[in-house]
């Protein structure tokens, strides 16, 4: 009963923030989150405050965003769960394009698309047509060269060394 009730509250949240009621889906996911915390469920948990960064984000806020994708980083990194890591780093891209920051912004693309190429890991629809509306726009900021070596740069890190740069944004 406490999986339904949780997963029923995380499907109202995105509801709300789809329909630009932000202020409903902070509490939904925040109450859902909380649900799956007393449970012992930690994917279940970052995955409430992952949908709720990008409800805020979808909806024009950045900088709350980016704080919380930074912030799950480490703790899907020790879930085991590197697709959300990528992922994780795609929308910190997202967000530093956005606030002009198209450097560290590409080569934090860059280190997301060569992890997600390591591990083999394929976005959903949902999040590949992001992916190519994001870096479509991210390429329009800098001239192409730039573009190239901060990708390159980016496509050699580990996730380890993705994940700390990722942290260092604000």
């Amino acid at each position: 009963l406490q999986w339904a009730t949780t997963m029923s509250v995380f499907g109202m949240a995105r509801l709300a923030g789809a329909m630009g009621d932000l202020e409903t889906a902070r509490a939904q996911f925040m109450e859902s989150a909380a649900k799956a915390k007393r449970v012992g469920n930690k994917r279940l948990m970052y995955s409430c405050y992952s949908e709720l960064a990008h409800v805020l984000r979808e909806n024009g806020e950045l900088e709350e965003p980016l704080a919380i994708y930074q912030d799950l980083l480490p703790k899907w990194r020790e879930l085991g769960h590197r697709s959300a890591v990528a992922h994780e780093l795609e929308c910190i891209a997202y967000v530093l394009a956005k606030t002009g920051e198209p450097q560290p912004a590409a080569v934090i693309l860059g280190a997301a698309d060569a992890l997600r190429k390591r591990i083999d890991s394929v976005p959903t629809p949902v999040e590949q047509t992001e992916y190519e509306q994001e870096l479509s726009a991210l390429r329009k900021k800098l001239k192409e060269t730039a573009f190239e070596q901060a990708w390159e740069e980016g496509q050699r890190m580990s996730m380890d060394e993705a994940i700390a740069v990722a942290a260092l944004q604000s």
